[in-house]
C-alpha cells in the first residue's frame, strides 16, 4: 500500500510515496502513475509531455522503478517530449545507474533516474494528466428510459423548478487524482436512477477547476444530448486563483470565475449560480448585483446563495426580490450531527419562498458504517488532501453512530439511507446534495427514497442521539449574522 500527500509548487505536484512491498511499486508504476518521473525512492513527480511508463516487474531492486519513453510518442508528433526529457536529464543534480529492462520492454527509450527536475520542462498539472487519465470511450451507453418512474421530485421553494429528492455532489472523487472512468459511471449511473442535478463549483478538484473540466469531459461524451433534462450548478467563493480578485464577493470576482466555469464545463449558461460564502467584506449589494447580472447575461438561470446565515438569507432575499431575480435556493450543511439551519434559516426559506439543498447529509461519511471499526483504506479520513477531520471520529460521536445503526436496522435501512431520509423528512429541504466514490453508494442513496417516514417514537429516539458533533466547518460563513 502506499499513503500520499500532495502539495503544489508551482505547476509542479509531488506525490510522497512510502512503499510497503514489492507488488505496491508494481501497482503503481501500472495503476497510478502514467505521467511520472521518478526523482527518489521516496518522492515521485508527476510532469512532462512524455508519456512514462514506470515499472518494476523485472527489477532486482522492488524500491526504485525505472522510466521508460515511448517511442510512439515521437511517432504521434510529441516530439518536444523526448527532448524535454534530455533536458531533464541534463539539468539533473545527479543520476543513477539503469535499473535492468525486459526484452519486451525495448521499445522503449530508458530515462535516468533523478532527483531534480529543471522547472520548465515540467508541465501544468492538468495538462499531464490528460494523458494518464482516459476513459473507456468503446463502450456506447444509453440512459434507461425508466429513469423517472421512480425518483421523487420536490419543487424548489415557490418557483416553477422541480429537483430530484437526491442531488449529487462532485465536491471530492471528481478531480484530477481520482479516476475519470470512475467519475464516468458515477454520473451515468445516477442520471439512470433519475438524478437530474450535478452540483459543482469552481474550486472542486483537487486541483481547483478539475471536476468541472472533468464533468465537461463526460458531458460532451455522454451527456450532451441530455443537457436540457439536466439542473447543473457551480458556485464561486472560496480561493481559486492568486491575488485580490480570486476568492470571496466581489462582481470582479465572481463573474470573472463563472466565465471560467463554463468555458471548463464547455457550457454556455449553468441553471444555477451561487455565491458560495457570504464576504463579510464587501456589500451584499455588489455580490448579489454579480449573482443577477449572470442571469440577466444569460449565463444563469437562477441565483442561489450558500451558507448565509438566517439573518444574511432574508437581507439577500430582498435584495435579489428588488433587482427583480428572486433568489431560488439556499445550499447549506444540514444533518443529524449538524442541525444549525433548524434554528431559524428553514423558517426563514418557507416565508421567502426559497429551496433548500442540503449539503453533506451523511457528515462526511461519519452516518455510515464505516468508521465503527477504524479508519479504512481509501475512505475519506485516510485521504490527507480531503477537509474530513480524524478528530470527528472521537467516542461520543462512535457511540451515537451505533445507536444510530441500531434504529436504522429496525428501519430495514442502512444507516446511510435513513440519515437521508431524515434529512429529508422536513418538507421545506427540497433535495439532497450526496457525494459518492463508486457508483453503487449512490444506488444505496436512491434506497432511502423508499421510506421518508418517521414515528414519533423514532423521531424521538434519534433526537436523543442528534446532537451538534463539532463537524461544521463552515460556520465561519453561516455564524455572521
Amino acid at each position: 500500500m502506499l499513503r500520499k500527500s500532495f502539495t503544489r509548487s508551482d505547476n509542479l505536484l509531488v506525490y510522497h510515496v512510502r512503499w510497503k512491498s514489492r507488488e505496491c511499486s508494481r501497482q503503481v508504476g501500472q495503476d497510478f502513475l502514467r505521467g511520472v518521473l521518478v526523482t527518489s525512492s521516496s518522492k515521485l513527480a508527476f510532469p512532462h509531455r512524455a508519456l512514462i511508463k514506470a515499472c518494476d516487474k523485472h527489477s532486482t531492486a522492488p524500491f526504485k522503478l525505472v522510466a521508460f519513453i515511448r517511442e510512439q510518442d515521437k511517432a504521434a508528433g510529441d516530439t518536444h517530449s523526448l527532448d524535454t526529457v534530455k533536458d531533464v536529464s541534463s539539468t539533473a543534480r545527479h543520476c543513477d545507474s539503469f535499473l535492468p529492462v525486459s526484452r519486451g520492454q525495448s521499445q522503449f527509450r530508458k530515462v535516468t533516474r533523478t532527483a531534480a527536475l529543471h522547472h520548465e520542462a515540467v508541465m501544468p498539472y492538468h495538462k499531464c494528466l490528460e494523458k494518464k487519465r482516459s476513459m473507456n470511450m468503446t463502450e456506447h451507453w444509453m440512459p434507461n428510459p425508466q429513469r423517472y418512474d421512480a425518483m421523487l421530485y420536490r419543487r424548489c421553494g415557490r418557483s416553477g423548478l422541480k429537483l430530484p429528492a437526491l442531488s449529487l455532489g462532485l465536491w471530492h472523487n471528481f478531480g484530477d487524482v481520482s479516476p475519470l472512468q470512475d467519475a464516468r459511471d458515477m454520473l451515468l449511473r445516477a442520471f439512470d436512477l433519475g438524478i437530474t442535478h450535478f452540483d459543482l463549483a469552481n474550486n472542486y478538484g483537487p486541483p481547483p477547476g478539475s471536476a468541472e473540466a472533468n464533468f465537461g469531459r463526460i458531458l460532451k461524451s455522454d451527456l450532451n444530448a441530455y443537457r436540457d433534462e439536466l439542473i447543473i450548478s457551480t458556485k464561486a467563493g472560496y480561493l481559486m486563483w492568486p491575488g485580490p480578485y480570486g476568492e470571496w464577493g466581489s462582481r470582479k470576482y465572481l463573474l470573472s470565475s463563472l466565465d471560467q466555469s463554463l468555458k471548463r464545463m464547455g457550457l454556455d449558461y449553468v441553471d444555477i449560480f451561487y455565491s458560495h460564502r457570504l464576504d463579510p467584506d464587501t456589500p451584499l449589494e455588489e455580490t448579489l448585483g454579480a449573482l443577477d447580472a449572470a442571469v440577466r447575461s444569460g449565463k444563469a438561470l437562477y441565483a442561489g446563495i450558500s451558507s448565509y446565515s438566517a439573518a444574511k438569507t432574508a437581507e439577500a432575499a430582498k435584495i435579489l426580490c428588488d433587482l427583480g431575480t428572486p433568489c431560488l435556493i439556499h445550499q447549506p450543511s444540514y444533518s443529524m450531527f449538524n442541525r444549525w439551519i433548524e434554528g431559524g434559516l428553514l423558517d426563514v426559506l418557507d416565508r421567502e419562498g426559497i429551496g433548500c439543498i442540503a449539503f453533506s447529509p451523511l457528515a462526511q461519511g461519519l452516518l455510515t458504517e464505516k468508521y465503527l471499526n477504524g479508519i479504512p483504506q481509501n475512505s475519506r479520513a485516510s485521504d490527507e488532501t480531503s477537509h474530513f477531520r480524524k478528530q470527528f471520529l472521537t467516542e461520543d460521536n462512535l457511540t451515537r453512530i451505533r445507536a444510530l445503526k441500531a434504529i436504522a436496522e429496525r428501519r430495514g435501512q442502512t444507516l446511510a439511507q435513513m440519515a437521508i431520509a431524515w434529512v429529508l423528512r422536513d418538507e421545506r429541504v427540497t433535495t439532497a446534495l450526496i457525494g459518492a466514490s463508486k457508483a453503487s453508494q449512490i444506488e444505496n442513496s436512491v434506497g432511502a427514497l423508499a421510506d421518508l417516514e418517521f414515528s414519533t417514537e423514532e423521531l424521538r429516539e434519534i433526537g436523543s442521539h442528534t446532537v451538534e458533533a463539532g463537524i461544521d466547518l463552515w460556520t465561519q460563513s453561516s455564524s455572521i449574522s
